[in-house]
Parts: C-alpha cells; structure tokens; sequence
C-alpha cells in the first residue's frame, strides 16, 4: 500500500505546541494498572528530538518551519551548555541527571540543522575503559581532569536527583546498547569512537544484553540501526543478528508487537536494506489500522521496573512516517 505522505505529516504537526515541543504522555501500569496515559505538563526534549530526526527523513518543504521550531525548544531545554535530560530539573518533573541519550540524539538534529554545540569532548569521555557509554553523564575521572567546569554540572545534576525516588530504579553507571547507538549517531564514527562501536558490537553479538530504559529488544535494533544508516559503518556486523531476530519474530506473527515495534523493526530492515518484503507487511500493517489519523500513544521510554512509560502519539505516526519514506527510497 502508498500512504499519503502530507497527511502524516499533518497529523505530527497539530502535535507540535507553541514552543515547538511535542506532547509526552506518562502511565504507571504496576501501581495503575486500569490507569489511563495522561498528559505531562512538559514535553519532553527526547521525545521531540526523536520526532524531530524522523521529519528530517521526509526532507519536505512541509516540514522546514516545524523542524526549525523543534530546534528552538531543543536549545531552551538545553543545560550546562549543551546537555539534556529527559525532563528539564526547572520543571520539577521527575527529577533525573543529565544523559547521554537525550544528549546524542538533541545534539544530532541541532548540529544537522547548523547550529554549533561544543560537548564532544565530554561526551566522549562520559565511559568505561571498554570505552562503552554510561547513560548518565557523571564526573569520570577523565571529564575530572580535562573539564573540571562540565565535571561539575554533572555531579549537580546527579545530587538534585538524590532526593527523588529515583534511585530505586537506576544507577550512575547505568549503560544499555541504545543509549551506546544514539551517541554514536552524534559523535559518529571516527579514531576517538571506534572503541565505542567495537565494545557495543560485541555486547549485541553476545546477545544478553540489559534493556533498562528501553522495554523491547526491536527498539534497540532500530537505534542501532538508524545510527548505522547515518554512517556508522562500524556497526555492519551486526545486521544478520538484528535482521535475523526481527525475521524470527515477525515472519510467521506480524501482529506479535504493537504498531511502534512493527514500524522500527521495518526501519532496522530497511536500514541495513535486507528484507524489503516483510518490511513492507510490518508497514502495511501499522498503516491498515492507524492511517491516516488514529494514531495510539504506545510506550516508548521506560523505567527498570517497567512503571513508568512514556510516549506520544505523534512520535507513533513519525516512526512510521520514516519507515515509509524508508521504504518508499528502496522501492524506487
């Protein structure tokens, strides 16, 4: 089936508010579990920043304003001189530290969108000897002794996290394979990061690796993917393992995940341009059911104890967005 582009693009866009975020939806299923999504009072910039890179995809006059409008709420969320947390702390909404994920991923589309950030260096250091990414940014030895300033706005933003509950359910030296790819994304591939993407193929390839802020292995297929397709070759050895769990799952039971899995598992098909076939039932499948407008608000972002979840229903229609331009650049 050909989806009509625009109508997608509309239906993200009304999301889109005044200061150019994107409405973020909490749930607690463990301690609500006849509870509704509800609205949260901030949009979250992670949420915004990933909706943001799929309307990139569409490369769309349609799309220009709402991107540029996106970047200008990336900045004002922006801390400490460029860094990002999943919340701002000014917000008072659920307090955590500042993170690599959310930092990777705001980064990528400020700086694919001309703006200059200065973070590299820290971020580059923000690991362990393996050189694999802790998800929070704290004061490694190494950001101690060659950014003492930046060392600093990290351990902050750790302290004015200690008061909240929060502790229970992670730890400074937290580190998962997604939150490895979206740093890579930004940081890219190159002689500083290629111990990065080696320690991160090799924790994929043993395959027990911890999902703690992501509750399903095809969302850390699709970050890992995505960040392949924008140049991190390093990551190829990866696409039979990603390719052939998602071939498993998805061959004989389409419908085994919900509409936001199904899109991202097309999208790490088409990333490392294996599959086009079962791509394109995953998407059909998503579009028969959502098109143009009936898009669900499905868990995206997660605690460990898989209590909380966040999510939009436009970040649902522009994961399916990008993987229908995806499969629309295949095709041709």
């Amino acid at each position: 089936m050909s989806y009509n582009i625009e109508a997608i693009i509309k239906f993200i866009l009304s999301g889109q508010g005044s200061d150019g975020g994107f409405a973020t939806y909490e749930k607690y299923p463990v301690v609500e579990p006849n509870g509704d999504w509800r609205l949260l009072p901030d949009p979250s910039p992670f949420i915004a920043a990933n909706i943001l890179f799929s309307l990139m995809q569409a490369k769309s006059p349609a799309t220009n304003d709402a991107v540029k409008k996106g970047c200008e709420f990336l900045l004002s969320r922006m801390e400490s001189g460029g860094y990002w947390r999943f919340w701002p702390y000014k917000s008072r909404q659920h307090p955590v530290p500042l993170d690599l994920d959310d930092t990777g991923v705001c980064s990528y589309v400020l700086t694919a969108n001309g703006n200059t950030l200065t973070n590299k260096k820290a971020l580059l250091n923000n690991c362990d000897n393996a050189g694999y990414f802790y998800t929070w940014l704290i004061p490694t030895w190494r950001n101690l002794l060659l950014h003492p300033l930046t060392s600093t706005g990290f351990a902050r933003a750790c302290l004015q996290a200690l008061p909240t509950r929060m502790l229970e359910h992670y730890t400074y030296t937290d580190q998962e394979p997604a939150v490895a790819a979206n740093a890579l994304l930004y940081l890219r591939e190159n002689k500083a990061t290629q111990k990065a993407i080696n320690t991160l193929v090799k924790v994929v390839e043993k395959g027990n690796f911890g999902m703690q802020f992501y509750h399903d292995e095809i969302m850390v297929y699709y970050h890992i993917a995505r960040a392949y397709e924008s140049g991190i070759n390093g990551l190829a050895p990866l696409r039979d393992i990603i390719c052939g769990h998602i071939e498993q799952r998805f061959e004989k039971n389409i419908e085994s995940a919900d509409e936001l899995l199904r899109a991202m598992a097309a999208i790490a098909l088409l990333c490392y341009d294996s599959n086009k076939g079962l791509a394109g039932r995953l998407i059909d499948s998503v579009g028969q059911s959502a098109y143009p407008d009936n898009w669900k608000i499905l868990p995206y972002f997660s605690s460990k104890n898989r209590n909380f979840l966040a999510g939009s229903p436009q970040f649902t229609a522009a994961v399916f967005l990008e993987a229908s331009i995806r499969l629309n650049a295949k095709q041709r």
